[in-house]
């Protein structure tokens, strides 16, 4: 009979204990869901232009941990379509804490200019926007990516084409988003707005604050890469 006491004494103890190791852990995570979007494109010629989503990846600067996510989404997203529409990429559950670093991993792109399908040079696949946010316990947090396709699209004085990306990154907490069958956000509060940051992709594929390639450069590209 003493034997099946402690037994039964045991068991409940490690049911008390997983719960207590369980809650603890809710605590310290949060979800981040994150999009894409397009400020509204006027380029004439241009019907559309796709970029592949291969995964977000985020940065813990308070535990030096690299959260890599799979593209959830669609996958392929055309950039042209997404006026004033945010587009489901990722959702994902993380600790709270500081981050200081959002990549986007880009693995092709085309664009159909004047009812011609081409390939796209992107000069990185990796668009690393910077950039010091914290995460709460137990919030729901939302990070949009705004393409400007105007600004980020170039002809290269060697006759190709080349996505320059112009991206302004929104990272938003408290917020109330749910994503819809056909992949775009719902958005019913979009929280606060703890850090907004304006990025674009040089020719050497390097993301820089602030940054846009004019629209008159003489680009030449000798080597594809991504």
């Amino acid at each position: 009979m003493n034997n099946i006491l402690i037994g039964v004494i045991v068991v409940i103890a490690i049911a008390v204990l997983v719960m207590a190791i369980s809650a603890t852990g809710s605590k310290n995570t949060s979800s981040v869901l994150f999009s894409i979007s397009d400020t509204p494109a006027t380029l004439s010629s241009v019907s559309s232009v796709y970029v592949t989503v291969q995964e977000v990846s985020m940065h813990s600067a308070t535990t030096g941990q690299w959260y890599n996510f799979s593209a959830a989404g669609k996958g392929a997203y055309n950039l042209v379509a997404l006026k004033n529409i945010s587009a489901f990429v990722a959702n994902a559950q993380v600790s709270a804490g500081n981050y200081d670093e959002i990549v986007l991993v880009i693995s092709s792109s085309n664009a159909t200019v004047n009812g011609t399908v081409k390939n796209v040079i992107l000069p990185s696949g990796k668009l690393k926007i910077f950039g010091n946010f914290n995460i709460s316990n137990k919030t729901t947090n939302w990070v949009n990516m705004d393409f400007n396709v105007n600004q980020s699209l170039h002809a290269t004085g060697n006759g190709e084409i080349i996505l320059l990306p112009v991206i302004q990154t929104r990272f938003m907490q408290g917020s109330d988003v749910t994503v819809e069958a056909n992949d775009t956000i719902n958005v019913s509060s979009r929280g606060n707005t703890s850090l907004e940051v304006n990025d674009g992709m040089d020719a050497n594929g390097t993301m820089r604050s602030n940054f846009v390639v004019p629209a008159n450069a003489n680009i030449i590209i000798n080597t594809h890469i991504g």
